[in-house]
């Protein structure tokens, strides 16, 4: 049990690192785009509420 609670513990972050990473270089102009507007939507939304993060 506490083996395989390990194994998930090394291995899970590892993948989401290595997809997230694969996304980045592969990322087009319009989705890069697109993430910017959501960032600064966001920040907007954040600032409008007066939230500190």
């Amino acid at each position: 049990m506490i083996d395989s609670i390990q194994h998930a513990w090394r291995t899970y972050p590892t993948f989401y690192a290595e997809t997230a990473e694969n996304a980045w270089r592969s990322i087009t102009p319009v989705q890069y785009g697109l993430m910017l507007t959501a960032i600064a939507f966001f920040g907007w939304w954040l600032m409008k509420r007066g939230a500190t993060i």
